[in-house]
């Protein structure tokens, strides 16, 4: 009986050992991702911000004329 209930808190503890590597392991792939669409969201800001300057600075055309 004894050796039964051994076995069974030695593959919890494995258990709980590979979920918490798992976790471990999905929370830096979180931290990794979330600084990845920072980036990215930086970045399509940054050209946001240089295609309104840009759109700023066109003069208007005539009326009457098309490029």
């Amino acid at each position: 009986m004894r050796r039964l209930q051994l076995a069974a808190e030695r593959n919890a503890n494995e258990r709980i050992a590979q979920l918490t590597r798992r976790l471990t392991t999905e929370s830096e792939e979180n931290t990794r991702l979330k600084k990845a669409l920072a980036d990215a969201q930086a970045k399509l800001d940054a050209i946001a911000n240089i295609e309104g300057s840009s759109n700023n600075r066109r003069t208007p055309t005539p009326e009457g004329r098309k490029p």
